[in-house]
């Protein structure tokens, strides 16, 4: 039986690249789906003045379908950025509104004997007390995980005692490892969908017959579902409680990286266990 796996065929990166064939894809057979004429004329046009093979034709629109797809995903990447500083309110509306008007609020609903005996009210109430108080006791416990897990590696692979270093010790935690693009930019196909609603929206500019409820539901479900994971991610960028565990999973995958090589080592090879003659 034959097993093809693409990825030690073709680099995991290349194929990250051609995911903008999706949204480029869509947009070209949209075009030609709900206008044929159009495509058909402008083909018609191009044969007049540079003749050419249609296997060449199929590789220009390949490569403009690539262009299409990649400005696309490039817009979901502003789009991204931009929720950045939506979430930046975001941080400072929810300590601000924890002192007023949320705990007081809470207070006189304490009066009612109804609201008081449901757990959920404690709850709410000691997550809003503690906000309203010291609303950086997580990110304070976030990032005391991240420095002594800095610190240790710093320690084993390095030989750099951190107690020594004085100002440039931050930029020493920000230098140690590296983040996923999954975590910098959410999953790679949620981002080619969403580009893929943008280029259907912009294939109604050019074929208005596909200005009908099925198609807009399709190129609406794939915008909605890709900005909710771009909210969460933009989230993610600039919480500092979730900037602390990014960080702290980074450093979790550079001891795996100490660790490989050691198993390495004390791995037997084939062969070694069996007896001598």
């Amino acid at each position: 039986m034959l097993n093809l796996d693409l990825s030690k065929a073709i680099p995991r990166t290349t194929l990250s690249y051609l995911t903008a064939l999706i949204p480029g894809l869509f947009f070209a057979i949209s075009i030609l789906v709900g206008n044929p004429e159009f495509v058909g004329r402008h083909l018609e046009r191009a044969q007049n003045y540079l003749p050419l093979r249609p296997y060449v034709q199929l590789a220009i629109a390949l490569f403009l379908a690539f262009i299409v797809g990649s400005a696309s995903m490039l817009l979901v990447g502003f789009i991204q950025h931009l929720l950045t500083y939506l979430h930046s309110l975001r941080l400072i509306l929810l300590d601000e509104l924890a002192r007023w008007p949320v705990l007081p609020f809470l207070r006189w609903l304490g009066k009612f004997r109804f609201v008081t005996s449901r757990a959920e009210y404690y709850r709410l109430y000691t997550r809003a007390a503690f906000r309203a108080s010291d609303p950086r006791i997580t990110e304070r416990y976030a990032y005391r995980a991240w420095d002594r897990m800095a610190q240790k590696l710093m320690r084993d692979r390095y030989g750099v005692e951190l107690h020594r270093v004085e100002e440039e010790w931050q930029f020493i935690f920000w230098s140690l490892g590296t983040f996923s693009d999954v975590e910098w930019r959410g999953p790679l196909l949620m981002i080619a969908f969403e580009a893929t609603g943008w280029c259907g929206l912009a294939a109604i500019q050019l074929a208005p017959a596909l200005s009908n409820r099925y198609y807009l539901a399709l190129c609406l479900l794939f915008i909605v579902t890709g900005l909710h994971n771009d909210y969460w991610v933009a989230g993610r960028r600039i919480d500092p409680v979730a900037v602390a565990l990014r960080q702290t999973r980074a450093l979790l995958r550079e001891y795996e990286k100490d660790r490989q090589p050691s198993a390495n080592i004390h791995k037997r090879p084939e062969g070694d266990d069996k007896p001598e003659p």
